[in-house]
């Protein structure tokens, strides 16, 4: 697993090459259950580790990457911000990326995550011919919870 290198700051955004694939059995039993329940779903989903940042004293961040594309075109591609305490109990998990493509619904976000625990999310969606913008700030308190400070 990539340790990820932040002076300041790191970009999140949705790989545009191709990764390999983690061991889904590894992800599915021992790193993310919350990720792996497929019972419902009807295309199963690809998992990549983008890299971990190890820097904070309270807890550590493994960024998850979900890929999932169906026969239809219809594409959904997720990072997850996750959370861990020192002894590697899943704290939180937070999307902090995406891009979504289904027939005339284009959604893609991006984040930038702070050293300091500040998470930017930057989005954009096209629907019905409107292109809408915005933008979400987070916050990960010292337990590794990430939250909305304006709400």
């Amino acid at each position: 697993m990539t340790e990820l290198q932040t002076k300041d700051s790191i970009a999140i955004t949705i790989p545009t090459a191709t990764l390999t694939e983690e061991n889904p059995l590894l992800i599915k039993q021992f790193i993310f259950p919350l990720f792996s329940d497929e019972s419902s779903q009807s295309k199963p989903q690809s998992y990549h580790i983008v890299g971990k940042i190890t820097s904070n004293y309270d807890y550590d961040i493994i960024l998850l990457y979900i890929s999932k594309i169906y026969s239809d075109s219809t594409a959904i591609k997720k990072i997850y911000l996750n959370t861990f305490s020192k002894l590697g109990q899943l704290l939180h998990s937070q999307a902090v990326a995406s891009s979504m493509m289904f027939k005339d619904i284009k959604s893609n976000t991006s984040a930038i995550y702070f050293k300091h625990g500040e998470i930017e999310v930057y989005g954009e969606r096209f629907f019905q011919n409107e292109l809408t913008s915005y933008t979400t700030r987070y916050s990960i308190n010292n337990h590794g919870i990430v939250y909305n400070p304006t709400k």
